[in-house]
């Protein structure tokens, strides 16, 4: 279907003059026939055999033009309108071979030009819409071409000149998970007010104006550590391929008061995307205040310090001589794409996982002109949080994942908690991409009944650690370096894509190559004074304290210890003058966290470190991040 681009929600009113209103209302009535399932027929009234384009006038006001537009509607219905009862009627139920059509669950319909209103009068009338009795559907009237009014009951307006016309269009979805029973009507009601105070044939006096200024966004809102701010934002609502997004502006003028705020930005426009848009020189001052920004949807919510963004960077690369206020930022939420769900498909049958929660997309990018520069690596982990939707059952949820470039996913630090009542997946990750939850049950038989057997499948489970075949982990096996390096990497969520040329004995076309890269990247792992990394060696527990106590400092644990303190959490083993003094505050800061735990009352800080050591660890270090 041919949708139109329309934007919308704010709009400005001309003032001058006082306005008496009068209202007169013209029920246009149309009919949506819902099929449950595909193939199953489904309609409401039959139009006239004549099919007969009609126009209707209401008297000293506008005239209602129908119209058939043929070739935007191919496959999907045809809008055929007649005059019946003095109303206007649209049969959305007809094709255009005059049988039934059935709308669909999970399917997109648009309406381009179902009307034009063209004002009669010799001045300015103000026209509003109202959708009622609309059930399941949501999304969008289409006002003129630059306009949109939300459903339901928008309360808006749009003006049209004397002798000026405007289109109305219709846009609506049905969800996939929307239970459906046919017939299902709706009402589409004008409201039509002017200027004078001459009777307007029915119906009664019309709200208050605003000159001049936005009018107050119902499905918006801004706060500032809870309390709302007023008048600061604007919102438009466009088409864009098959996918609704709703652009939030906030205002230069936010008032921001002490440090550490939080600036919640809600919306509950229905939209498939939402993005919040402010300018450089906003992000530096909420930078300077250490703002922590919010962007809250009906389908996930992006809690993103301002400080991640770092606007200097930025800045450098598109231009220093730009002004920081002239660079737009956009912080986007939104439903992926039906490609991206395409191959998500095709990777969960490859990978036999289970797709719990539809894939959501997260982007921060800054625009200058012609020039984007993209933000998806950050410092210190970003939360986001994917609602679960009503009668997934809790306790079938493995984690989330991040969808990668070629076509695979990985592990992200994933926990479910409860808010309202409402289960959601909180996910931190230190990068943007495109995230979902899945199902993923693993057990490997040779960890039945062995200590470590809960680790290793959840681990399993995370898609953290893998088998050394489809069924048997080796749990009592050495690990090397290299793949412990990669081990703790998919456990903290890092990108397998860093580049570890730093090393002399890591080449590229290593398989640990990337994730190697990516660890040493973070400050994770470290080689050699001869420029090794030796990938292949054998790694020893302190060694892997080491690493694991780096991993920690990243996850944003307190890792700082006097040495009097580490000795005293050492002193707990027989052989704590073992530890070599560069790993002994590592070795320390496991043994704290209860991460490195000993064996009848050693450390054994230079015995290699085992596959299933290397489970445990791991998944108590994310533990006690509060990262799973």
């Amino acid at each position: 279907m041919n949708a139109a681009p329309y934007t919308g929600q704010s709009f400005f009113l001309p003032g001058g003059g006082e306005r008496l209103k009068r209202s007169i209302l013209l029920g246009l009535i149309f009919f949506l026939a819902i099929a449950g399932l595909i193939g199953v027929q489904a309609g409401t009234g039959v139009s006239p055999a004549t099919n007969e384009i009609t126009e209707i006038t209401v008297p000293d006001w506008f005239t209602v033009v129908p119209t058939r537009n043929t070739g935007n509607l191919v496959g999907y219905a045809d809008h055929t309108a007649w005059v019946e009862g003095g109303n206007l009627r649209f049969d959305f139920a007809k094709g255009r071979d005059g049988k039934s059509f059935g709308f669909q669950p999970g399917s997109y319909y648009g309406f381009d030009n179902l009307f034009k209103l063209i004002n009669i009068r010799d001045r300015a009338i103000n026209v509003s819409i109202d959708v009622q009795d609309m059930g399941a559907y949501r999304d969008y009237i289409s006002i003129g071409t630059h306009d949109t009014l939300l459903w339901p009951n928008p309360d808006h307006e749009r003006q049209i000149a004397a002798g000026d016309s405007m289109w109305v269009s219709v846009y609506f979805d049905i969800p996939p998970d929307a239970a459906l029973a046919a017939p299902v009507t709706g009402k589409l009601i004008i409201t039509a007010s002017g200027e004078d105070g001459g009777d307007s044939g029915g119906g009664s006096g019309g709200g208050s104006h605003v000159g001049d200024t936005v009018k107050p966004l119902p499905d918006v809102e801004i706060a500032v550590d809870g309390q709302k701010q007023e008048q600061i934002a604007t919102a438009t609502t466009t088409i864009e391929g098959d996918q609704t997004v709703t652009t939030v502006t906030v205002d230069p003028k936010l008032a921001i008061e002490g440090d550490n705020p939080v600036v919640t930005i809600l919306t509950n426009t229905k939209s498939d995307v939402v993005v919040c848009e402010l300018n450089g020189q906003m992000v530096k001052n909420m930078e300077q205040k250490q703002v922590v920004l919010e962007i809250k949807t009906e389908f996930a919510t992006y809690t993103l310090p301002a400080q991640q963004i770092n606007i200097d960077a930025v800045s450098e690369q598109i231009g220093q001589q730009v002004e920081l206020k002239d660079i737009k930022v956009k912080i986007e939420i939104a439903k992926s794409s039906a490609e991206t769900v395409k191959i998500i498909e095709n990777s969960a049958q490859q990978g036999e996982y289970t797709v719990v929660v539809p894939p959501v997309d997260f982007k921060v990018t800054c625009t200058y002109g012609d020039k984007t520069v993209e933000v998806n690596r950050f410092n210190s982990y970003v939360e986001r949080i994917i609602a679960i939707p009503e009668g997934v059952d809790p306790q079938k949820i493995t984690t989330g994942v991040v969808l990668n470039s070629d076509g695979t996913v990985s592990h992200v630090p994933t926990k479910i908690i409860v808010i309202d009542g409402k289960y959601y997946a909180q996910i931190n990750c230190l990068t943007n991409s495109t995230y979902f939850v899945i199902w993923h049950p693993k057990t490997f038989q040779d960890v039945e009944s062995h200590w470590a057997e809960d680790c290793v499948n959840e681990m399993g489970s995370r898609l953290v650690i893998g088998g050394v075949d489809e069924n048997n982990f080796a749990p009592n096996r050495d690990i090397t370096r290299a793949e412990f390096a990669a081990i703790v990497g998919r456990a903290l969520g890092l990108k397998a894509s860093g580049t570890a040329n730093k090393f002399s004995d890591v080449k590229a076309n290593d398989w640990f190559y990337g994730a190697v890269g990516a660890a040493s990247a973070y400050g994770i792992v470290g080689g050699y004074e001869d420029g090794t990394f030796k990938p292949d060696q054998a790694i020893t527990r302190e060694e892997a304290m080491a690493v694991i106590a780096r991993a920690m400092k990243l996850a944003g644990m307190d890792t700082n210890m006097a040495d009097s303190v580490a000795d005293a959490q050492l002193a707990r083993f027989k052989d704590q003058d073992s530890v070599n003094g560069w790993a002994k505050k590592s070795a320390a800061t496991c043994v704290k966290y209860g991460i490195a735990v000993g064996n009848n009352g050693l450390l054994a800080p230079d015995d290699n470190i085992t596959r299933a050591e290397t489970a445990a660890m791991v998944m108590r270090m994310l533990q006690q991040a509060d990262l799973i």
